[in-house]
């Protein structure tokens, strides 16, 4: 198997793996959208019979930003897929089980390099399978990721009524040490953690941490109200607005 091809059992809990599961297909799925796909690969990399390259699909995450309303579900997979720096494109995929086991055809999923991640929701007798002859089996709350110029295919099953993934491509970028340094308006920043964790951990707080010295506790709750409604709350608060943009 290609060494860049990571295998993660147990991804989730098993009560986060449970809850979005059931969401998808589950007790909680009465209105959670499927969009049928007619086409699961390009039609010149399709070695199924066309008739059968098909499956139902969500959109979670596309054209940098949320494509759903129930994005929310996939939140404890984007705080746990190691080194995630930013979505490219997040959808779940739902196969129908088919009499027989077969590929669709292999592929990539974006014409620029990036991470391709793929987490199982349930297990049954499909697979992922790479050019070099590697199947990766699907099996509930795994996740596997790869880089994304690496041909893959999908598979149908016949052993359980779906084959039911989500489907990640993403950038990844390894932690940095941000050090220490003044901001220059009137904040104090620590890249090894926050000053809210500090803070709840008891530690002291270092001058010139907290809010900007010109700004109160009113003003950012007249920003955020301000920010909610678009309706003009001071011209203080119009003036703080514009510096934001000219920055």
């Amino acid at each position: 198997m290609d060494s860049r091809i990571k295998i993660y059992d147990s991804f989730l809990s098993e009560k986060e793996c449970a809850f979005i599961s059931d969401s998808l297909v589950g007790p909680f799925s009465e209105k959670f959208p499927w969009t049928y796909s007619g086409r699961i690969v390009p039609i010149e990399n399709c070695i199924c019979d066309d008739l059968d390259d098909y499956q139902f699909v969500h959109s979670f995450y596309w054209g940098n930003k949320p494509r759903s309303d129930h994005y929310d579900l996939i939140d404890p997979l984007i705080q746990k897929i190691p080194n995630l720096a930013a979505l490219v494109k997040v959808k779940a995929n739902l196969n129908p089980r088919h009499p027989k086991v077969f590929t669709h055809g292999f592929h990539i999923d974006m014409n620029f390099k990036c991470t391709t991640g793929i987490y199982y929701l349930n297990t049954n007798n499909g697979y992922t399978e790479f050019e070099d002859g590697t199947k990766i089996e699907s099996v509930r709350n795994r996740f596997i990721s790869f880089p994304s110029d690496i041909n893959h295919t999908g598979s149908t099953c016949n052993d359980k009524r779906m084959r039911l993934l989500i489907n990640f491509n993403y950038f990844q970028g390894e932690p940095v040490e941000r050090g220490e340094y003044d901001t220059g308006d009137g904040y104090f920043h620590r890249g090894d953690i926050s000053k809210y964790e500090r803070e709840g951990e008891g530690a002291e707080k270092k001058s010139g941490e907290g809010l900007p010295p010109d700004v109160s506790m009113e003003d950012i709750q007249e920003i955020l109200s301000y920010h909610a409604s678009g309706i003009k709350k001071s011209s203080n608060i119009r003036s703080f607005f514009d510096g934001i943009k000219k920055e």
